[in-house]
């Protein structure tokens, strides 16, 4: 005798619950990124990593001459995307780590990232969007699902060239490389999608025969 509690209509109920809140969640992470994309023109931008100091450290006083009276916040671009970091004492040195008159094609790459970590939010939220209505396998969930998948393949290449435009700005690159941030698990995602666009033509088929 099935439970109650594992019926038809509180399955769809808990799935709808689930995808109402990852469809918030992808709003949140969407305004982030709205956010984050027009402070990357408002923060100062370096390519070196944060340098901590502590007082009475005069090896740390020689590479981070400059002090901060407050932790101050960097747009820190010498990886496989900008981020934002803390810089408890002082910059090195040596400098921001950006070539003279370059610090605009700095920020216009971390625009353009957090531009396309906003289209992954809106493609999320229509996927949720759609499981949230009940069309768990219908076809608009599926393609949903793939073009999820290729966002995420996407995300590993627009890391990689974020990574070769630094060469533009930066005085120096690190050059990265790692399959497993986006690309595979994208490409797993995206065959998912694949399958179960090909099954529900099969079955259209199948059913127009019948």
């Amino acid at each position: 005798m099935p439970s109650i509690l594992s019926s038809p209509g509180l399955r769809q109920q808990r799935i709808r619950k689930v995808s109402r809140f990852f469809r918030w969640l992808s709003v949140l992470v969407g305004l982030q990124s709205v956010i984050l994309a027009s402070w990357s023109f408002l923060a100062p931008v370096v390519a070196v990593e944060p340098v901590y100091t502590y007082p009475g450290s005069q090896q740390n006083v020689e590479q981070a001459p400059e002090t901060f009276s407050k932790p101050k916040l960097f747009l820190v671009v010498s990886g496989t995307a900008p981020v934002y970091r803390v810089f408890t004492w002082g910059i090195r040195a040596g400098g921001s780590g950006i070539r003279e008159g370059r610090e605009w094609m700095a920020r216009s790459a971390a625009a353009f990232w957090n531009v396309y970590l906003l289209l992954g939010a809106v493609l999320c939220y229509r996927l949720f969007e759609s499981y949230e209505r009940g069309q768990f396998f219908a076809m608009a969930g599926v393609r949903g699902l793939k073009l999820v998948g290729l966002w995420m393949m996407g995300y590993w290449g627009v890391g990689m060239l974020f990574q070769f435009l630094s060469r533009w700005w930066a005085e120096s690159m690190n050059l990265r490389f790692d399959l497993g941030v986006g690309l595979l698990p994208g490409l797993f995602v995206f065959l998912i999608g694949w399958i179960l666009e090909e099954a529900h033509q099969i079955a259209e088929e199948q059913a127009l025969t019948v």
